[in-house]
């Protein structure tokens, strides 16, 4: 006997999958992920329809399912986290019914209780057999953990694992086991390796991260969590590793041994552990080649279900044991919720992932964010959607103070004792509003257009429709460019006529204004998700200022992301082809001289970012 199918098409027919059903998809091949797209197009050549799509998350690779919604294919849509390009088409309506949005835990345990009926799993393996025993720790795909796909094998009427990579039988080392799987199918490659992990994730370099990560740090230490048996979790953006940092640095100097660390893992955790200074990992999902290698070969790395992991519906689940959390935000208001779906325009760009199951769970959970992000204040009288209660945040801390939750008078006693800036986030937001200005109020429609899950299964909040303006179809398609004028430079005039000729061309431009930071260009086009950052420099010194910058955004996650220099960039008069050369060799993509017309940049953008004529036209 084998449950080996000679191809998708034979699985689809032997699982029965017809219109109305619902399929769904694990999220560890995370952008380089092929088999959610391979899966809907093989749907829609046989003529399915009217699907259900539920998958732990949605990333910009899945981009094609944006044509199965308008095709009729997949009618509705149910995730943890959504990435910026589907996540401006669903709020602008494209789908008839409302996204589910669930937060890790929320989703395994509403499979458990039957609240979430999967038809048919498909799962994505780096490793199978042909009874359908499955890894995620080898073969050229490899992800490392398998944790979210658990509850998918578990609680589907039909599974079917999809590997680029099989193995005889039996399977050495199996994740998810073969009682779970019905059939298995060999394809040539279930997603990009060198999208699926990064090489290693790195601490962040920006000062103000920095400042942030350290105040943070300073609150684990002065909490009373910091001590024998510590438990802890933190992302992997640059600023929570620093975090992770300094916390090892306080640990190393008093001694102190932690229990487990948990979540997302880095080579940094695996650093920490294989140290001493934690004795178990527990691993939901692996970040980077270390966090794999690591996984397959250490047995004090342990891969986790999102059942074990946060699972409400559990009789205890590891969020319940953990002592601090390091959370990230886009917005926070003044009774201290937390909004991680959308950016400060309203549109959906994220989702709670673990964020409101481990802010639920955790002794002390910490929110790092910078309290002025593209120019925008952090802190508002009402977050756009509510991602995390704020009865479930302990502390917000920023480079400009820290507030603490009323709640917590102890916690805040113990931290100003310790002599660190603690203040009212309403004298935060009074702080940022001064910098930064009041920001506009967001216009939005009347449907909605998701419904915000908590983990519990009860409604959180909802997102509106995001209020269109314009021409329609080229606002649909609108383009955005981060601009600003780097470093010390204080010449403001050159960048206001970019913005309005940018503008005018149908772009969607923010203006950091004067003396930006390589960081602040980064923290914009990260918190809008830009399509092209545009740096102006006037004063002579722009080949100093921007050494780097391509560096860094490859860090940040802005691999590729179109990098544009113009002005005076240099000291004196030097031959324009040499300088044009350097500034490539740094990583620029177009390079524009002194007196450059602005016509000339923007047929460069139409040209760089595929902008078709009619919509050319339609700008104008």
């Amino acid at each position: 006997m084998s449950k080996l199918l000679g191809s998708l098409k034979e699985a689809i027919v032997k699982t029965g999958l017809k219109d109305g059903m619902t399929i769904s998809f694990h999220h560890h091949m995370r952008n380089g992920d092929y088999v959610l797209n391979m899966v809907l197009a093989q749907a829609a050549k046989m003529g399915i329809r009217d699907l259900t799509v539920n998958a732990s998350s949605i990333f910009d690779i899945h981009e094609p399912i944006i044509g199965h919604i308008e095709s009729g294919v997949v009618t509705g849509l149910e995730c943890n986290y959504m990435g910026g390009k589907v996540g401006k088409a669903i709020s602008r309506g494209i789908l008839e019914k409302p996204v589910i949005f669930r937060s890790h835990g929320g989703r395994a345990g509403d499979m458990e209780n039957g609240s979430s009926k999967i038809d048919i799993a498909f799962i994505a393996a780096p490793c199978a057999d042909n009874m359908g025993n499955c890894s995620g720790k080898y073969g050229p795909s490899a992800c490392g953990s398998l944790g979210y796909a658990f509850s998918d094998a578990m609680h589907a009427d039909k599974v079917v694992v999809l590997t680029d990579n099989l193995v005889p039988y039996p399977l050495k080392d199996t994740s998810i086991a073969e009682g779970y799987i019905d059939y298995v199918v060999e394809v040539e490659q279930i997603g990009d390796p060198t999208k699926i992990v990064s090489g290693t994730t790195k601490i962040t370099r920006d000062p103000v991260g920095l400042r942030i990560a350290g105040l943070a740090a300073q609150v684990v230490k002065n909490s009373g969590y910091l001590k024998d048996g510590f438990s802890f979790q933190t992302g992997a953006g640059g600023a929570s590793l620093a975090v992770a940092k300094y916390v090892e640095e306080m640990m190393e100097k008093d001694h102190i041994k932690g229990s487990f660390c948990m979540g997302g893992i880095t080579g940094y955790l695996v650093d920490m552990a294989n140290k001493g200074y934690f004795e178990t990992i527990l691993d939901v999902q692996c970040f980077d080649l270390k966090a794999i290698e690591s996984i397959r070969e250490n047995p004090k790395h342990q891969e986790i279900s999102a059942m074990r992991y946060a699972s409400p519906a559990a009789k205890s689940a590891a969020v319940d044991s953990l002592d601090v959390v390091i959370l990230g935000a886009t917005q926070v208001d003044t009774d201290f919720n937390v909004n991680v779906h959308t950016d400060s325009n309203g549109y959906i760009m994220g989702g709670s992932g673990g964020h409101c199951d481990t802010a639920a769970g955790a002794k002390l959970a910490i929110v790092v964010a910078p309290l002025i992000r593209a120019r925008l204040p952090l802190i508002v009288d009402e977050v756009l959607c509510k991602s995390t209660p704020g009865s479930t945040v302990d502390v917000i801390v920023t480079q400009r103070g820290i507030a603490v939750n009323p709640a917590q008078k102890e916690l805040r006693e113990k931290l100003e004792k310790a002599g660190l800036p603690v203040k009212d986030i309403k004298e935060l937001k009074k702080i940022a509003e001064e910098i930064a200005g009041v920001p506009k109020a967001v216009e939005r429609g009347d449907r909605v257009v998701a419904k915000v899950l908590y983990r519990d299964g009860t409604l959180l909040d909802t997102i509106k429709k995001y209020y269109i303006t314009g021409r329609e179809r080229f606002t649909v398609d609108k383009k955005k460019l981060v601009i600003g004028v780097i470093g010390a430079d204080v010449h403001a005039v050159g960048i206001s006529i970019l913005e309005h000729a940018f503008t005018g061309a149908g772009f969607e431009v923010i203006n950091l204004g004067v003396m930006v930071s390589q960081e602040e260009y980064i923290s914009a086009a990260i918190e809008t998700n830009a399509d092209g950052i545009m740096v102006s420099s006037l004063y002579g010194h722009g080949e100093l200022d921007c050494r780097g910058l391509r560096d860094k955004c490859d860090e940040a996650g802005l691999k590729g992301i179109l990098l544009y220099v113009g002005g005076n960039i240099v000291v004196g008069k030097q031959p324009f082809d040499e300088v044009e050369r350097r500034f490539k060799a740094m990583g620029f993509d177009r390079v524009f001289g002194p007196g450059t017309a602005p016509e000339t940049t923007i047929a460069a953008l139409y040209e760089d970012l595929g902008i078709p004529e009619e919509d050319q036209q339609a700008a104008e």
